[in-house]
């Protein structure tokens, strides 16, 4: 069977299961119904996401609970029972990642694929284990304002642990330190290793803030359905995804932010220096006005 493939990288809190949405009701793309499939993650050896297996297991268990319970059998449960199962057989047969997405292609896919943020971590090892399976793969990184991406996550985890264990607004500074809350920014660290492996042209990179706005929507996504080899479908902009808690950043600390990422931004504007978004170059002036 021919196998195009794209695999998206990432960032994490940067329209990923926005793109993903739109990817799964594309008509041309056959795209893994499992979110995040973390396959990479361990055929790589670089162990991103380890507990993965166990919240398949979990679902999976789930769903037989519920069967057994006398609840209708869907097809889209039937599906997801399929794919979990091969996602755990994945861990020990490499060809079970082909065969899942063999399985789900349909006559008028012209490509498949799956969205894991995570590998945006994976070291040149990590993506050479991709290029290994898939040859010819198309990969897409979404990057979003640095300083954006950062409070998201902060506020994510918010919502994640619970406002008495964690305060997104009193940790805004002091998790700059910390490399587990940063590391996803480091856009350069990415790039840098990927493009050791990944020919430049079969590397989609594209900003989260010119999709979802009106007025670029088009010509950025373009860039991605262009890439892919399938049609442009606008996409809904205002439908956003995994929204985490809406706390406003004081000006001052998203100064501090901006001015901590300042080697990320400069380094995206070197590369991109044609579509950078109004608000990265908005931190870019704060950052040279220092």
């Amino acid at each position: 069977m021919d196998r195009n493939f794209f695999v998206g990288i990432g960032a994490q809190k940067a329209g990923t299961t926005w793109m993903g949405n739109y990817f799964s009701k594309h008509p041309q793309i056959s795209f893994s119904p499992v979110n995040e499939l973390h396959y990479f993650n361990n055929v790589s050896g670089e162990k991103l996401h380890a507990n993965f297996e166990k919240q398949c297991r979990r679902r999976l268990v789930k769903i037989f609970q519920k069967i057994k319970l006398g609840n209708k059998i869907s097809r889209k449960l039937l599906e997801e029972i399929r794919c979990l199962t091969l996602r755990l057989e994945m861990k020990y047969d490499k060809n079970k990642y082909l065969k899942y997405f063999d399985l789900l292609k349909q006559p008028e896919h012209v490509i498949s694929g799956e969205i894991t943020p995570s590998y945006s971590m994976l070291n040149v090892s990590g993506f050479k284990a991709i290029k290994d399976i898939l040859p010819e793969v198309k990969i897409l990184f979404i990057l979003r304002d640095p300083v954006d991406r950062y409070w998201s996550h902060l506020r994510f985890e918010e919502t994640r642990r619970g406002i008495h264990k964690f305060s997104a607004e009193k940790k805004v500074l002091e998790c700059l330190q910390l490399e587990q809350t940063t590391s996803r920014t480091d856009y350069k660290r990415t790039l840098s290793q990927l493009y050791q492996v990944i020919p430049a042209e079969n590397v989609c990179v594209v900003f989260y803030e010119n999709i979802m706005d009106s007025m670029t929507h088009e010509s950025e996504l373009t860039k991605v359905t262009d890439v892919l080899g399938v049609d442009y479908i606008p996409g809904k902009i205002t439908q956003k995804r995994n929204v985490s808690k809406v706390i406003k950043l004081a000006d001052e600390d998203a100064e501090t932010i901006a001015i901590h990422f300042a080697e990320i931004y400069e380094y995206i504007h070197t590369m991109f220096p044609n579509n950078l978004p109004k608000k990265w170059a908005s931190r870019l002036e704060v950052i040279e006005r220092q």
